[in-house]
């Protein structure tokens, strides 16, 4: 996993297998440093379903369960389907430069006076030409939704929010404009259906 280039995109980690550390560290060491792929836990019980929310996992499947097989199978599909979306790129246009970016390590744009920045990676970022209508146009296939006139988010990015603010996986906090609440929440249920 020390090798960023044969990086796998997904990882399964049994909570019960002899490790010299816990699978719930390893798993939060990845996720805060350059792993972005979709981590999936597996367990005896269920009392590392929680542990695994805490860190960030995608999901977890019981073994000991009689519909195990199915279970995986079915956690696995959507595992690979959140995979495919990650794998999308939008390629953007700098002044003197240009930069292909995969959307799941998008966090979100922003725009002052016609400048674009995207926000991606943790804390890396990229200046481009732009109108968010434009950028808007291109993204909400991907979960990408608008949430105040000047901010579009990955919604997959999003830790918390109230009716004025939300908070992203990077720690920004993005304002939430009145005109694009209801929006806003329509994406979150269906991200959220989609995790299930």
């Amino acid at each position: 996993l020390c090798n960023i280039d044969a990086m796998p995109e997904i990882l399964i980690l049994d909570v019960e297998s002899p490790s010299c550390t816990p699978t719930q560290e390893v798993t939060k060491e990845l996720q805060e440093g350059v792993y972005g792929g979709v981590v999936i836990f597996l367990s005896n019980t269920t009392d590392a379903a929680l542990d695994a929310f805490d860190v960030g996992a995608f999901n977890y499947v019981i073994k000991s369960s009689e519909d195990t097989d199915d279970r995986f199978a079915e956690v696995f599909t959507r595992a690979l389907e959140g995979v495919h979306r990650k794998r999308k790129t939008i390629l953007l246009n700098g002044v003197n430069e240009h930069r292909s970016v995969a959307l799941g390590r998008i966090t979100y744009f922003e725009v002052r006076k016609h400048v674009v920045t995207v926000h991606y990676g943790g804390n890396r970022t990229f200046d481009f030409v732009s109108t968010l209508d434009r950028v808007e146009n291109l993204l909400p296939a991907y979960g990408f939704v608008r949430t105040q006139r000047s901010f579009i988010v990955n919604a997959e990015k999003v830790q918390s929010y109230d009716t004025n603010k939300i908070k992203l996986s990077d720690g920004a906090t993005v304002p939430l404009g009145r005109k694009y609440r209801d929006s806003f929440r329509d994406m979150m249920e269906s991200v959220s259906m989609r995790s299930l």
